[in-house]
């Protein structure tokens, strides 16, 4: 869905109000979008859902802080979320020498698609070439820097602009643009690096558990079902 600043703001002062169904026409407009970023931040469906999930309630009970005149709406929904990520990792790394033994046995859900992404392909084995074209971007994604990864989400995979890339990094276009640039050489090199261990596979590579189930619980947040 394209964004619409001015509506946005107004949806946001209505907020402000107490208005709960400009809560959830914000929420329809703009989920989905930051629920691809923090999939594809986090690679783990059940994480991008809670980032999602608190990245809205922020908006719910701080919707003054955001200004129309300093960016778009989504732009600062990406900023609360990117922050969420980078709390979320570095509270990962505090608590990793804790996770050894027995959990190491239990391989992290298979991440799934938006609801939006999942459109039905031609046949199956189109279905299957897709689901693995998106394993092998996923697996190359997470070799990535969080900060290489971010502007490979935002520029390549959202198409935002480099304009608004800036905005939410507080930085020059400049450093967006050599950022990317970085982080595609790193991303080829990634793939390259896969494409090698596939020529020789792990015998004792894990297998992974179903998926996790959608994130109906972000509706409670809205008072109701998302429209």
């Amino acid at each position: 869905m394209s964004e619409c600043p001015l509506e946005d703001a107004a949806l946001v002062e209505a907020l402000a109000g107490g208005d709960p169904e400009a809560a959830r026409e914000l929420y329809r407009r703009h989920c989905q979008p930051v629920l691809r970023f923090a999939l594809a931040m986090t690679d783990s469906r059940a994480a991008a859902e809670d980032i999602v999930h608190d990245t809205f309630v922020e908006l719910l009970q701080h919707p003054a802080n955001y200004d129309y005149e300093r960016g778009s709406l989504r732009a600062f929904l990406y900023g609360i979320a990117r922050h969420r990520i980078a709390k979320s990792v570095r509270a990962a790394v505090i608590a990793l020498p804790h996770m050894r033994g027995d959990e190491d046995a239990h391989a992290r859900p298979a991440p799934r698609e938006p609801a939006e992404l999942t459109a039905a392909s031609a046949t199956p084995e189109d279905q299957a070439a897709r689901a693995q074209d998106l394993e092998r971007l996923r697996a190359a994604l997470r070799a990535l820097p969080l900060a290489h990864r971010e502007v490979i989400a935002w520029c390549d995979l959202e198409e935002v602009p480099y304009a608004t890339v800036a905005n939410i990094l507080d930085c020059p276009i400049g450093t967006v643009r050599s950022r990317l640039h970085r982080a595609r050489g790193l991303l080829s090199e990634a793939f390259r690096s896969l494409d090698r261990r596939a020529d020789n596979p792990d015998p004792d590579a894990g297998v992974q558990d179903g998926p996790v189930p959608n994130c109906t619980r972000l509706d409670g947040v809205l008072g109701g079902g998302s429209a």
